[in-house]
């Protein structure tokens, strides 16, 4: 049962993550969960962010993963897929070293999840649920239609990630397919956009089909988080502490709390 969470959101080479380093240690807390985004910077930032960094970072957070694997768990988003896709649509995708993101991810593979969820006690909800970017009903029904279960949040979960995980050549792989759907919102095609694409215009709590789970996740970069019912996108490169006991959210930073309603 998760009590205490410490949530690095999108991180894309910066290192407001290695506060993460400073709790590993904390019995407190039960997880130490990243969003996902560990590549593409923004060049609209103070701090120019180059190839070299991207990859001391990447590598660092991996070996963070690697020391503590009951710990830290490593979501993937957008600004990584696109890489194990190769698909080059993505904003600020660099071409010139596409191959090495992907081999770098490739390589490491099974320090990756798409989606994580974990057990609580938090008012009406009995589980929280992480990915990069959001599950929206709409999506959901693109999970059901590629034959995953429908009705167990918990089993679509683990039947996710078995089957990333599963597959070794991921340039053709089905799930590429689900995963890159872009919804209007964001330039794409679809009504819905993917685990690791949704906008959060997207996330709308009364058409999300499990009334029991809270929701978190980053991807829509922001100078505040945005914590509504149902749900917290936390992508403003800060920290946030998740105290399911109190309901509450923390931001390490700024100290602020946010009730979970």
């Amino acid at each position: 049962m998760m009590k205490k969470a410490f949530i690095v959101p999108d991180v894309h080479g910066r290192r407001f993550w290695e506060e993460a380093k400073d709790i590993v240690s904390d019995e407190s807390f039960d997880r130490i969960i990243f969003l996902g985004d560990y590549f593409d910077p923004y060049d609209d930032e103070e701090e120019m962010i180059e190839h070299p960094r991207l990859v001391e970072v990447f590598n660092q957070i991996i070996q963070f993963k690697k020391d503590n694997p009951d710990k830290v768990v490593l979501l993937l988003g957008n600004h990584d897929i696109h890489y194990l896709y190769k698909n080059p649509y993505c904003s600020r995708h660099d071409d010139e070293n596409e191959d090495e993101y992907c081999n770098l991810i490739k390589d490491n593979l099974d320090c990756f999840e798409l989606m994580h969820i974990e057990d609580i006690e938090c008012g009406d909800y009995t589980k929280v649920l992480f990915t990069h970017a959001g599950l929206t009903s709409g999506f959901l029904k693109s999970f059901v239609r590629a034959g995953y279960p429908k009705d167990d949040i918990v089993e679509l979960t683990k039947t996710v990630n078995n089957n990333f995980l599963a597959s070794k050549t991921h340039e053709n792989h089905v799930l590429s397919e689900l995963f890159l759907r872009v919804s209007r919102f964001r330039g794409g095609n679809y009504s819905d956009g993917s685990i690791v694409w949704a906008d959060l215009r997207e996330v709308v709590p009364k058409r999300f089909d499990f009334d029991d789970v809270y929701q978190i996740f980053g991807h829509t970069r922001s100078w505040f988080p945005t914590i509504m019912k149902r749900y917290a996108m936390l992508d403003t490169m800060e920290c946030y502490i998740v105290d399911f006991d109190e309901s509450k959210i923390i931001n390490t930073n700024t100290k602020k709390e946010f009730p979970i309603v």
